[in-house]
């Protein structure tokens, strides 16, 4: 993904993503297109693919916080 003045585009192809289950548990990342194929322990397969995706950019200078430049203090 790419950001740029009018929003967000993805550049990249859609992908599938392959993951079998284990003892511990595995994030993963997915994007708008993309598809993950989860074999469970007994071999079903799941394929999951997100409905909605959104980002929000988030900005906060320290003054407008209302904090010292030397924040943490020391």
């Amino acid at each position: 993904m790419t950001a740029s003045a009018g929003g967000v585009s993805s550049l990249s192809m859609a992908t599938k993503q392959k993951r079998r289950a284990k003892d511990t548990l595995t994030a993963v990342k997915l994007d708008r297109g993309e598809t993950l194929e989860f074999t469970l322990r007994y071999g079903r397969v799941v394929t999951l693919e997100p409905a909605t995706v959104w980002a929000e950019v988030a900005r906060a200078s320290i003054r407008s916080r209302g904090l010292s430049s030397r924040w943490p203090a020391g």
